[in-house]
């Protein structure tokens, strides 16, 4: 099912902070994920992020589909 491709969805921002670092632990464990944002897709990311997919919110459920449904079978988003 879809769950078992992305495991983790990371919202960009959490209040003062933002889950970069914790995306950039995730990357190094090789587990897919993307990151959600109310924020806009163009944001800049920390250069070890610049692959990983950025969906913006509200995300509509048939754009997450998709978004799961390409990376189907990766080991991780980013390369």
């Amino acid at each position: 099912g879809l769950g078992d491709v992305y495991k983790r969805q990371l919202d960009v921002h959490l209040g003062n902070e933002n889950s970069f670092e914790l995306g950039m632990e995730i990357l190094r464990k090789h587990i897919p994920f993307m990151f959600i944002t109310g924020y806009g897709a163009g944001m800049d990311l920390p250069p070890a992020l610049k692959n990983v997919q950025v969906l913006t919110k509200p995300v509509d459920f048939e754009v997450l589909q998709d978004a799961i449904n390409e990376n189907a079978g990766a080991s991780a988003v980013c390369e």
